[in-house]
């Protein structure tokens, strides 16, 4: 990923999806990190 980003967030609570999700729409560049507990993987969302 050699992609540059405004803002990166880390974690899924409710704040951090709120939070992306504003960002974005403001025109900001959000890459949004998780960790998932029930496939023991990292997925990560680009808004």
């Amino acid at each position: 990923m050699d992609e540059e980003y405004d803002v990166i967030v880390l974690g899924t609570g409710l704040k951090e999806c709120i939070l992306s999700g504003l960002l974005s729409v403001d025109g900001l560049k959000v890459l949004l990190l998780l960790f998932c507990f029930l496939c023991s993987s990292r997925v990560c969302y680009v808004y």
